[in-house]
């Protein structure tokens, strides 16, 4: 929200256009659809905050592979087009930490409410069990979405890796908030 305010200026000059879901839906709106909207065909760049709890989200999780397959499709790659905010509580660049995520998605369906709470509390990955929107759509294959999802870990990583002047880090007290929206400034030019 921070972020968001501090670029409203931005905004309003023309200079930029944020999609938000909480901004571009209204009452009564499915995020399922959002979510198959969402795509990266038409813009410059895609501003995406990483956290532990995007990660182990299943609408969050899905957004990003609908922002991947429309780069793929209109032959753009994440590495120029994304830019990716890393919160403090994930760390994309150590391989371990992607592994275990992937696995976390590949096996979730086998998690309990206990297990989910328990590797939060552990500081583990615990993908949220799938929501009922998602799940009482004929057309959702959970564990093809899974795997899917998992798999977009290693797009997330090299990212985080490859790209060292797309990745900032940000913490937990908002104390660097300013340090990011001139970053991503310049990054718009």
């Amino acid at each position: 929200d921070a972020v968001e305010r501090a670029l409203r200026m931005d905004v309003d000059q023309g200079r930029l256009v944020l999609l938000r879901d909480r901004n571009s839906m209204k009452p009564g709106d499915y995020i399922t659809d959002f979510i198959q909207k969402v795509g990266a065909k038409d813009v410059d760049l895609v501003l995406i905050f990483v956290s532990d709890r995007y990660l182990n989200s299943w609408y969050c999780m899905m957004e990003f592979e609908a922002i991947h397959k429309s780069l793929l499709v209109a032959d753009r790659g994440v590495d120029k087009n994304v830019l990716l905010i890393q919160h403090h509580s994930v760390d994309l660049g150590d391989g371990a930490s992607v592994a275990a995520w992937q696995q976390a998605w590949r096996t979730q369906s086998s998690f309990s409410a206990a297990d989910r709470s328990g590797r939060m509390a552990a500081g583990l990955p615990a993908p949220r069990a799938i929501p009922s929107p998602l799940k009482n759509d004929a057309g959702i294959d959970e564990q093809f979405w899974a795997d899917a999802i998992a798999a977009e870990f290693a797009t997330l990583a090299r990212i985080s890796s490859n790209a060292v002047g797309l990745r900032r880090d940000w913490k937990a007290d908002s104390s660097n908030t300013l340090a990011i929206i001139d970053w991503i400034r310049n990054k718009l030019g």
